[in-house]
């Protein structure tokens, strides 16, 4: 009898587990199955991303294309401007009707005409330490000038540099020393003592009108 017992015991304790293993088995499918549909809609939308990034892609080559063209067009249209031979300015009547007194006509005196700007179409980068007493006041008298001056650039006081106007195409040597001749005033003008030497620094690679401006103060 008591045999009888043990085997009902561990019948019923198998039919128990056999039961948990079920439904183990059950959830596991369940989450298999969860995670494949789950796995197959993350690709769907994987696929999907791919294709917007590549019509994306797309997109910018062509846009990247427009400005590159546009970016040749306007250094040409640059360049032309920086290698022309300067015009005298001219000088224009007044286009005002003379005044009239006793029966004389009185001419009023010529208007002449505003003088071309030196530094029209340049482009001159400008390094300085942060701080710099002389940057921002160069750089408002370049941009009056007609330079086009990007943002100033301050280098690390780790790495050091001395004073210099740069420029890079042998037939530029005389509008880099009109550039350090204003760069003096500016320093003049501040009572900053200091030598700015203009040096050449042959790179093909650097666009025709592109000069540097060093200024250690």
């Amino acid at each position: 009898m008591s045999t009888l017992q043990e085997f009902e015991h561990a019948q019923s304790r198998l039919s128990r587990e056999i039961t948990s293993l079920k439904k183990q088995s059950v959830l596991a499918l369940a989450l298999a199955v969860v995670f494949i549909i789950s796995t197959i809609v993350l690709l769907i939308q994987v696929k999907h991303a791919n294709n917007q990034l590549k019509v994306s892609e797309d997109r910018l080559k062509v846009m990247n294309d427009s400005i590159q063209d546009l970016n040749k067009q306007l250094n040409t249209w640059r360049v032309s401007l920086i290698t022309k031979e300067p015009e005298k300015p001219k000088v224009k009547p007044n286009p005002s009707r003379p005044h009239i007194s006793a029966g004389y006509e009185i001419a009023l005196p010529p208007v002449a005409a505003e003088a071309p700007k030196p530094f029209l179409g340049l482009i001159v980068y400008i390094h300085d330490r942060k701080g710099s007493r002389v940057s921002d006041t160069l750089k408002a008298a370049l941009l009056e000038k007609g330079a086009i001056v990007p943002s100033i650039q301050h280098i690390s006081n780790k790495m050091p540099f001395g004073n210099a106007v740069k420029y890079f195409h042998p037939n530029e040597s005389q509008t880099a020393e009109t550039l350090k001749s204003q760069l003096d005033q500016i320093l003049g003008k501040k009572a900053i003592q200091a030598k700015v030497p203009v040096r050449y620094l042959a790179n093909d690679k650097v666009p025709i009108g592109q000069f540097e401006v060093w200024i250690d103060r």
